[in-house]
């Protein structure tokens, strides 16, 4: 998970395209509702964070994050390890099969 670009610290909660630069920056619930940034305000006002629980809730979203984390790595360690290669092996028979088909006539091909 990518951590804020501005504090360093905290997971990264929001996505900012800067049109002007062509960057992307990303910042922690924390850093956006320091910042005042304009396009957040309706977000902040809608979840209900305020200067009152603006740490929990940045804390919250850490947690969150890093339980999301967990759960694709423990997700993708259950994939064999040689999946790769028989998805690939499938999607050649598969087009084979479709070649095949094609040179018969058929029109399913």
């Amino acid at each position: 998970m990518a951590k804020c670009s501005q504090c360093h610290e905290n997971e990264a909660m929001f996505y900012l395209h800067r049109t002007d630069s062509g960057e992307t920056e990303r910042l922690c619930a924390r850093c956006a509702w320091e910042r005042k940034e304009p396009q957040l305000e309706n977000f902040f006002v809608q979840a209900g964070v305020n200067e009152h629980n603006i740490d929990e809730f940045t804390e919250q979203n850490n947690r969150l994050i890093a339980s999301l984390g967990d759960m694709a790595s423990e997700f993708l360690s259950q994939i064999p390890g040689d999946l790769p290669t028989q998805l690939l092996k499938a999607g050649e028979a598969l087009r084979a099969a479709q070649e095949a088909a094609a040179a018969k006539g058929d029109p399913a091909a």
